[in-house]
C-alpha cells in the first residue's frame, strides 16, 4: 500500500514524538538523581533534629491540668528561644501503657518496650522521657534521652525544685542536658576518623546542646541493618572513643577525630547501607566510675574471676607529635672566581683577627633539629585493685583518661575511658600469674648473677694485688702472700658457677605450669631466653683456670711483668 506524502509526514512526526518521549523517560532519573543525592547528603548537616518529648506528670493538686499545659507551653517557648533551628520538637503525652511505667520507674521503658508500644516513634531522631513528680516538699524532674538511630539511652538527668515558678526552667534544663548530639562516621582509619555533624549547619552558638567542637569526646556505635533497613544489631564499640580535633578544610561540618581505643583498628572497614557507624557526644553525669578487672575466659565453660593487686595508672590523652619537615636538598651555588675567593679570604681573616697561616678553622657545631615535645603529664598511680578486682576511677583534668593496667613489670591493657559516664565498667585481661611467677624467679636469678659476678671481680682484684706484692718479696713473706692469694682463689671456687645457675633455670622451667593463654606463655619463654643469654655472657668458667695458672707462675718465680701480662 502506497503512502501519500501527508501520511508519511504524520508518521514521521509521531515516531519522532515517541522517540523524544522515550529519551526523556530514560534521562529524567539520571538528571534528577544528582540533586536528590545532593539533598540527601546535605540534609544531615542542615536538617533539624526531630525531637519528641514524652511529658508525664502526676495527677496531684500541684500538677493539675492547668499546670501541665502551662509547663508544656513554657517548655516549647524556651526550646524555640534557646535552641531554635536545630530542633524540630513537639511535646506529647506518652503512648498508652507507658505513662504509668514512666512515673513508677523510667528505666522500665526500654527500647524493646518502645518498639512494642510505639513503633512509629523510630521515625524521630530523639525521644526524651520527661517525668515530673511531686512530694509535700518538692518537685522531682527526671529526663532521659533515647537516640532512635542507635536505640541507646543516655544517662538520666535529675533535678529537684522547691519553688513552683522555677519548675519550667528546671524541666528545660533537664531536657537540654540529657540531649546528646550525634555524628555519622564517614571515614575510619586506625588512628583517625572523619565524622559528619547532624544539624551542624544550623548551630549558631557553642552553648547549643547540638554543638560538636574541638576536644569533645564521641562514643562510636556500630549498627548492622537487615535487608529492610531495620537494625539487626547495634553495639557500642567497646573501649573506644573519638576525640574531636579540627574541621575539614572543605566542609566545616566534617570533623577530623583522633581514635583512642584499647582494640586494634576499631573503626576501619567499608561502610554500606547495611553497615553504619555513628558517634554520640558523651556527657558524664557522675564523678567516678568503678573499674572492675576480671580474667579473660580462655576455655569454654570457664568462669571469669577477679584480678586483685593490679597496678592502675592513668594519664590524659597526649596529642601526636608534629611531623618534622624533610630537610631541603642543598642548593648548588656557582663557583666563585679567584678574585672573589681572595677577597672573601681577606674579609674572613680580618673578621676573625687571625693572621697566622697555619691557623685552623673550627668547624661550626651542627644544628640539631628541635625535638617535638608532646604535651601531657606523666601517668599517675591511682592505686591497686581490691579483692574483687575493682577500683574507683575519678574524673581528671580532661573528660577522657587513658587507664593502664600493669601486673608486675608487664602492661596488661591500655583502656581509654570517660569517668562518670558509666556506673561500672568491666575489663577482661589475660591472667598472667604464671608469667608473674616466672618474672619473680628471673629477677631473683638476675640479682644472684650480679652479686656473684661482683664478688668474683672483687676477689680477683684482691688476688692480683697479693700476686703483685709477692713478686717484690722473698722468703716467708712471699710464701705468706701467696698463701693469701691461694685462699682468695679458694673463695672464688666456692661461689656459684654458671652451671649452677643454669641448673636452677632448668629445674624451674620443668616445674613451670604452662599458661593457658598463648601470649602469656610467649612472654614466659622470652623471659627465660633472655636469662639464658645473660648467663652465657657472665661467670666465665675460665677465670679459675686462669688465676690458677697465674698462682703457679708466681710460685715458680716468674717475673711480675710476665704474670701481669698473662692476667691482662
Amino acid at each position: 500500500m502506497m503512502r501519500t506524502p501527508d501520511s508519511q509526514l504524520v508518521f514521521r512526526q509521531a515516531r519522532a514524538c515517541r522517540v523524544v518521549t522515550l529519551l526523556i523517560a530514560m534521562l529524567a532519573p539520571c538528571l534528577l538523581r544528582p540533586s536528590v543525592l545532593f539533598g540527601q547528603q546535605q540534609a544531615f548537616e542542615f536538617s533539624p533534629y526531630k525531637v519528641q518529648i514524652w511529658l508525664a506528670t502526676e495527677t496531684a493538686g500541684e500538677l493539675g491540668e492547668g499546670v501541665r499545659q502551662s509547663l508544656e507551653f513554657s517548655l516549647s517557648q524556651r526550646i524555640e528561644a534557646f535552641i531554635g533551628a536545630p530542633w524540630d520538637a513537639e511535646i506529647v503525652d506518652p503512648p498508652a501503657g507507658l505513662r504509668s511505667s514512666m512515673l513508677i520507674d523510667p528505666t522500665l521503658v526500654t527500647s524493646e518496650v518502645v518498639h512494642e508500644f510505639a513503633p512509629e516513634a523510630w521515625k524521630y531522631d530523639k525521644i526524651i522521657l520527661l517525668t515530673v513528680r511531686v512530694s509535700p516538699r518538692e518537685f522531682s524532674v527526671y529526663a532521659r534521652e533515647l537516640d532512635c538511630r542507635t536505640r541507646l539511652y543516655g544517662p538520666p538527668v535529675q533535678r529537684t525544685v522547691r519553688q513552683p515558678e522555677l519548675l519550667n526552667v528546671s524541666c528545660f534544663g533537664a531536657v537540654a542536658d540529657s540531649f546528646r548530639a550525634i555524628t555519622r562516621l564517614e571515614l575510619g582509619e586506625p588512628k583517625s576518623a572523619v565524622v559528619r555533624i547532624r544539624a551542624g549547619g544550623l548551630v549558631l552558638e557553642q552553648s547549643s546542646p547540638c554543638y560538636v567542637g574541638s576536644d569533645d569526646i564521641l562514643l562510636p556505635i556500630q549498627r548492622n541493618n537487615d535487608r529492610a533497613g531495620e537494625p539487626a544489631k547495634i553495639v557500642p564499640i567497646e573501649w573506644t572513643f573519638l576525640q574531636v580535633q579540627t574541621p575539614d578544610e572543605t566542609n566545616p561540618y566534617l570533623m577530623t577525630c583522633r581514635v583512642w581505643s584499647g582494640k586494634p583498628n576499631p573503626v576501619t572497614g567499608k561502610l554500606t547501607a547495611r553497615k553504619e557507624r555513628y558517634a554520640l557526644k558523651v556527657k558524664p553525669i557522675a564523678k567516678t566510675t568503678t573499674l572492675r578487672v576480671m580474667s579473660r575466659v580462655v576455655r569454654r565453660g570457664d568462669e571469669p574471676y577477679p584480678m586483685p593487686g593490679l597496678e592502675v595508672y592513668a594519664k590524659a590523652p597526649q596529642p601526636d607529635p608534629p611531623v618534622e619537615p624533610e630537610p631541603a636538598p642543598p642548593t648548588e651555588e656557582p663557583a666563585a672566581s679567584e678574585d672573589e675567593a681572595a677577597s672573601a679570604g681577606e674579609s674572613e681573616t680580618a673578621a676573625t683577627g687571625s693572621t697566622e697561616p697555619d691557623a685552623e678553622e673550627k668547624p661550626a657545631a651542627p644544628v640539631k633539629p628541635a625535638t617535638p615535645k608532646v604535651q601531657g603529664d606523666p601517668a599517675e598511680l591511682l592505686g591497686r585493685t581490691d579483692w574483687s578486682g575493682s577500683l574507683e576511677i575519678v574524673q581528671g583534668d580532661t573528660p577522657l583518661r587513658i587507664v593502664y593496667l600493669k601486673n608486675g613489670g608487664q602492661l596488661l591493657a591500655r583502656l581509654p575511658m570517660v569517668p562518670g559516664l558509666d556506673t561500672i565498667l568491666i575489663a577482661s585481661v589475660p591472667d598472667d600469674a604464671q608469667r608473674l611467677e616466672a618474672e619473680g624467679f628471673v629477677k631473683g636469678i638476675q640479682g644472684q648473677l650480679m652479686d656473684v659476678e661482683a664478688q668474683r671481680e672483687i676477689l680477683k682484684a684482691r688476688f692480683m694485688l697479693r700476686i703483685e706484692e709477692a713478686a717484690g718479696l722473698k722468703g716467708e713473706e712471699q710464701v705468706a702472700k701467696l698463701k693469701e692469694a691461694q685462699d682468695l682463689l679458694e673463695e672464688i671456687k666456692q661461689l656459684p658457677t654458671r652451671n649452677d645457675l643454669v641448673r636452677q633455670l632448668d629445674v624451674q622451667q620443668n616445674q613451670q605450669v604452662e599458661a593457658p593463654v598463648k601470649s602469656v606463655q610467649a612472654r614466659i619463654d622470652q623471659l627465660y631466653a633472655k636469662l639464658r643469654e645473660a648467663l652465657g655472657k657472665y661467670l666465665s668458667p675460665g677465670m679459675v683456670n686462669e688465676l690458677t695458672g697465674i698462682l703457679n707462675d708466681a710460685r715458680r718465680g716468674q717475673p711480675a711483668a710476665a704474670i701481669t701480662a698473662r692476667a691482662e
